[in-house]
């Protein structure tokens, strides 16, 4: 109606978000962002950022295991 294509490409990109998943897992948990933040606007000079979580002796789990989950 308004012109927009939508369209599905299954199994092209499956391995690719699902590595993306785990990246911002790991960017949440470690908040990189975050720290990118404090470091470019210098505030780094005036404390040091804080210590961030870990993922190590944690357990995660995958809920669906369509292509993306199994991947």
């Amino acid at each position: 109606r308004r012109g927009i294509v939508v369209t599905n490409t299954p199994d092209v990109l499956t391995d690719e978000v699902a590595d993306l998943a785990l990246g911002l897992l790991i960017s949440t948990v470690r908040q990189l962002p975050q720290s990118d933040r404090y470091l470019r606007e210098g505030r780094w000079l005036e404390r040091p950022y804080p210590l961030t979580a870990t993922l190590r002796g944690r357990r995660a789990g995958i809920i669906g295991l369509g292509r993306i989950g199994k991947a």
